[in-house]
């Protein structure tokens, strides 16, 4: 252990506190999971970091079990986190951040419904109903090729709902 601090102090200076205690981090130290702890609840007006969101791992190249656990942890945290952004990006009227976010969070989680759920609206939000339909065709064949069901009735009515208006709306005009 001495040996492995010693390294750590003089291969990245600045990175733990010079205390009693020779495992304490500097203040000044950014913690990846303390970013994404806020994120999960930053206040209404402040900036998501979508970026750190969507790339951030939790000690990457680590393979021990208790590493993996939490690694899993951490990886669901950012999928919370980023339909949470989408979420309120699409309550304040930004249709692109709420499908970046959504995005994002499928592709850290492929079969997450809510988060389909999501970029479908941001899709239909941003006027993208081609775009949509893609997206829910895409997400509900790699749903049937996994569980041989179909996906939940909330997605497909919402894409049935969009294209009746859609439809409604062409033979108005």
């Amino acid at each position: 252990m001495r040996v492995a601090l010693w390294h750590v102090a003089h291969e990245l200076p600045g990175l733990l506190r010079d205390v009693e205690d020779p495992l304490t981090l500097e203040p000044t130290v950014a913690v990846d999971f303390h970013i994404l702890q806020h994120s999960l609840t930053y206040a209404d007006g402040e900036p998501v970091p979508l970026e750190e969101l969507r790339t951030g791992e939790l000690l990457p190249g680590w393979y021990e079990d208790w590493v993996i656990d939490e690694q899993e942890r951490f990886r669901q945290l950012r999928v919370i986190a980023l339909d949470r952004a989408a979420e309120r990006a699409l309550a304040a009227g930004d249709a692109e951040i709420a499908e970046t976010a959504a995005m994002a969070a499928i592709n850290l989680e492929p079969l997450r419904e809510s988060s389909m759920i999501l970029l479908v609206r941001a899709e239909l939000a941003a006027g993208n109903i081609n775009g949509a339909q893609r997206s829910y065709r895409r997400f509900r064949s790699l749903w049937q090729d996994t569980f041989d069901q179909e996906p939940s009735f909330q997605l497909g009515q919402l894409m049935r709902s969009e294209l009746r208006s859609r439809v409604a709306a062409l033979a108005a005009s």
